[in-house]
């Protein structure tokens, strides 16, 4: 599994691809702006112990966006890590 570093904050995105299309593994806290895709049949997400956030923390009733969008794709596995902070935290 490839190792990435992920910080997707702010104005840019460094170290991990807004898309995953290989075996990945993620450390770390994140805040996202936008939802990580996953692109490709077959492959492991391990977020281990890495927190990835949404927007700001408030009242849940207003939560916006996704954290990762697995759409179309077939035997993906995402274990382990956390996600809050979302209207939807993972949407297939």
């Amino acid at each position: 599994m490839r190792a990435a570093a992920l910080l997707l904050c702010c104005t840019a995105a460094w170290g991990l691809e807004e898309e995953i299309a290989a075996d990945t593994t993620v450390t770390g806290e994140h805040t996202l702006e936008r939802p990580i895709r996953i692109t490709a049949d077959g492959i492991t997400v391990d977020l281990g112990e890495a927190v990835l956030l949404g927007g700001a923390p408030g009242d849940p009733d207003r939560y916006e966006g996704i954290g990762l969008l697995i759409e179309g794709r077939r035997n993906v596995t995402v274990r382990g890590g956390r996600l809050a902070r979302f209207r939807s935290a993972v949407l297939v």
